[in-house]
């Protein structure tokens, strides 16, 4: 499959519930395209324990255990096989409120990062976030995190993209 890195894709996650599977839309070019609740539902639920690094304060870590796709396997399926985004620099991750968090592809490629739809004991899915003063927000309907093997190789906020709505590709060039 031959693939077109100056055509921008991004890839919608469509927030139907946070407890559920949650449809992916893909478009690209101007079409449409999208991933099934069957696709989805297909995937390993991994339960993911990690030092959260958006809860976490300075010396105090915060344990947290958070339900999520691997987020190669989501990749894998939102731009047809891993040959059409691992040869991009970075990624996008569009949060609900405008706001792009630039991930590099190299993470995805090195580390296991997961996207989280849900965390335990917590039904509304949220966090304390220190690195915002100690603001209570919402994740849904998805978050970007990364396993406690990896993160201090990850650790800038910016790996932590939380109410991801869109992931578009940000590289035009192949490397």
């Amino acid at each position: 499959m031959s693939f077109n890195f100056s055509t921008t894709l991004i890839v919608s996650l469509l927030a139907v519930s946070a407890a559920f599977s949650t449809p992916i839309k893909v478009v690209s070019g101007g079409k449409d395209s999208s991933i099934s609740d069957e696709q989805l539902k297909a995937l390993k639920v991994h339960e993911v324990k990690i030092e959260d690094g958006l809860e976490s304060k300075g010396a105090k870590k915060v344990a947290v255990e958070y339900s999520g796709y691997d987020a190669k396997e989501v990749l894998d399926l939102a731009f047809g096989g891993r040959a059409n985004w691992s040869k991009a620099t970075d990624l996008l991750f569009v949060c609900a409120d405008g706001y792009k968090a630039k991930v590099s592809v190299a993470n995805f490629l090195k580390y296991p990062g997961y996207l989280v739809f849900a965390r335990k004991g917590d039904p509304t899915f949220s966090l304390v976030n220190n690195t915002q003063g100690g603001k209570k927000v919402k994740l849904a309907p998805y978050y970007l995190v990364w396993n406690e093997a990896t993160l201090q190789n990850v650790q800038s906020s910016g790996n932590w993209p939380y109410q991801v709505v869109a992931i578009q590709i940000a590289e035009a060039t192949k490397k």
